[in-house]
């Protein structure tokens, strides 16, 4: 059972994984739980997997960091056409 109509993958440089500064994604990777990122960048990379809606427009959180609170805020990644995200709601 998945919470979200698709998942988006994004990722930067493992370097600026603190400020959660990202290089791109790869959209609509599906629910099934498994991907195969056939053209993935080389390099050393941090990747986080959110949750789309199904306009593709709303994404989930990215999780908490320590000490509790949202990473990056409530900024969205804007890739894959993400424009909003939504911290509020949480998956059971």
């Amino acid at each position: 059972s998945s919470c979200s109509f698709d998942y988006n993958l994004v990722y930067g440089d493992l370097s600026d994984v603190a400020s959660y500064s990202l290089l791109g994604g790869e959209c609509a990777i599906g629910v099934s739980g498994t991907y195969d990122w056939l053209n993935a960048p080389a390099g050393d990379l941090y990747f986080l997997v959110v949750g789309v809606d199904d306009t593709g427009v709303y994404e989930s959180s990215w999780g908490n960091r320590n000490p509790p609170a949202e990473r990056n805020g409530g900024a969205p990644s804007f890739i894959c056409g993400a424009t909003n995200k939504i911290v509020t709601e949480t998956c059971p």
